[in-house]
């Protein structure tokens, strides 16, 4: 067995969010940072003897075998080797960014996901879009480096301790939500349960920190300037050095060029969205888990009670594969 890494595995992440927060947990329901997170990760890894299986790399193309061999998949890695194996587990990430239709991508406006937030400094004037964890985090890091930082919502602001309702990691919600047959209709119920929200602690060092906080500004225009970029929101306008669009991303198989294969062949999708079936297989012998899942898992596939639940799905398996290897 290999434990495939999409993105290269940072062993020692280095967020200075995790620093200053006095502790390896938040808030009210002891979230864990981001180090404590990678931490956890390893002590797994390392009790179950899997450390020398761990391969950083990129899985460029899936090939499912029909003869020849006892294994079902070949994956091919982005340095030329093969790894055959009899079931596959997808629990990579690939996501388009969502990019605001009135905002003229130039040098000054970069999306979040390509943020260096070493690029913040004294003096400076950041606008960060967003009503998000990713959002406030973002501003309140410029913040931190010294930078006059605006942070602007489309809709008003909201404060959750959690990114999505805990009736998704429990029945309550699932069970009406895998009642539905139709996989439109399941995209369209995930799409409308998630909303931007930052947590109560975020929310107050935000406030401490000095960071403006313009909400409800609905549409939001934005184009380049001297300076940088020039906003238009709510009746607000900013002329900023840099504007940084938190705006979220969306899942999509597509973007991953071994799920992209598979989905020309026929896997089906809704709109880059993986149809598994209740055990998450999108084919025989190959499992989709993380925020792809969400057709099967609801909307809180992507996150830590998403991940539990797509591991109590495949521990329920286990036994019978382990029945099927002998």
């Amino acid at each position: 067995m290999a434990l495939l890494h999409a993105n290269h595995y940072d062993p020692c992440p280095d967020r200075r969010e995790d620093m200053a927060s006095g502790g390896p947990l938040r808030g009210p329901l002891r979230r864990p940072t981001t180090v404590a997170f990678a931490q956890f990760c390893r002590d797994v890894i390392d009790r179950a003897g899997l450390a020398r299986r761990v391969v950083p790399t990129s899985v460029f193309e899936l090939h499912q075998l029909t003869s020849g061999r006892p294994s079902r998949w070949r994956a091919v890695l982005d340095d030329g080797r093969s790894v055959f194996a009899r079931q596959v587990v997808w629990a990579g990430n690939p996501r388009t960014p969502n990019l605001p239709p009135d905002v003229a991508v130039c040098r000054a406006t970069v999306h979040s996901s390509e943020v260096d937030i070493d690029t913040a400094t004294p003096g400076q004037h950041i606008a960060v879009l967003g009503g998000g964890q990713t959002a406030g985090q973002l501003a309140l890091q410029a913040a931190r480096s010294g930078a006059e930082v605006t942070l602007v919502s489309r809709g008003p602001q909201r404060i959750s301790n959690l990114d999505v309702d805990a009736g998704w990691l429990m029945n309550d919600h699932l069970g009406p939500f895998q009642s539905i047959d139709d996989p439109w209709q399941r995209r369209q119920v995930v799409e409308d349960a998630r909303c931007g929200s930052i947590t109560a602690d975020l929310g107050n060092a935000l406030r401490a920190a000095g960071v403006r906080h313009v909400c409800e500004a609905g549409q939001l225009s934005a184009t380049s300037s001297s300076r940088g970029a020039f906003i238009r929101a709510g009746g607000t306008a900013l002329d900023v050095d840099n504007l940084w669009l938190a705006t979220g991303s969306t899942p999509d198989l597509r973007m991953a060029p071994a799920l992209a294969q598979q989905a020309a062949c026929g896997a089906p999708h809704v709109d880059g969205w993986p149809v598994l079936d209740r055990r998450l297989h999108w084919q025989a012998g190959l499992i989709v888990i993380g925020a792809l899942a969400a057709l099967t898992l609801g909307p809180a596939a992507g996150n830590l009670g998403g991940a539990r639940a797509a591991a109590d799905v495949l521990a329920d398996q286990t036994p019978r594969l382990a029945a099927r290897a002998c």
